[in-house]
């Protein structure tokens, strides 16, 4: 991702992420993880989804194996997953900040087919799920096709995310 929209998606989920956690939108393929400290191992059940990290670290495991990734990086899990995860590197003046975007297959699909594959780091896995480093190529299908469509959807009414954001008091 280019460093313009790591900016622009770090401000839009700092601002709309109103605790720590998973904070939901009224898009409700649409939300926002915000954790302003490292956290302890938790058990946790991914959704089929694509997690575009902005900020911050974070490890994944499943079973022996492990996944670290981090700012500029994606998780993309093709079916609901159990794991356990948390995030490493987070303070509260630069939060680990995550844009999650729940999939279908039939989206999946599109965006594996929309998207160049990239060399996926660490050993080889048949896993439902993999970690890659976005560039401009990579980012551009994912940004454009789902991503940007649903940032547009607040947008297009009010101009603002503002009347669209769940409380989370």
């Amino acid at each position: 991702m280019n460093r313009n929209q790591q900016l622009e998606l770090a401000a839009l989920i700092g601002k709309y992420s109103k605790k720590d956690g998973l904070n939901d939108t009224a898009i409700g393929s649409l939300h926002c993880f915000k954790m302003s400290a490292p956290s302890a191992e938790m058990p946790v059940l991914y959704n089929a989804s694509l997690c575009l990290v902005v900020q911050g670290e974070k490890e994944v495991m499943l079973g022996y194996e492990t996944y670290h990734y981090a700012a500029s990086e994606f998780l993309v899990l093709s079916v609901d997953l159990p794991a356990i995860g948390h995030v490493t590197v987070a303070t509260p003046e630069r939060p680990y900040l995550c844009l999650q975007v729940d999939l279908d297959p039939r989206q999946l699909s599109d965006l594996i087919t929309e998207t160049v594959r990239t060399e996926m780091r660490g050993a080889p896995t048949e896993r439902a799920l993999f970690i890659g480093r976005t560039d401009d190529q990579l980012t551009d299908a994912p940004w454009k096709f789902h991503i940007r469509p649903l940032v547009s959807k607040f947008l297009r009414s009010t101009n603002s995310w503002e009347p669209y954001a769940k409380s989370n008091s």
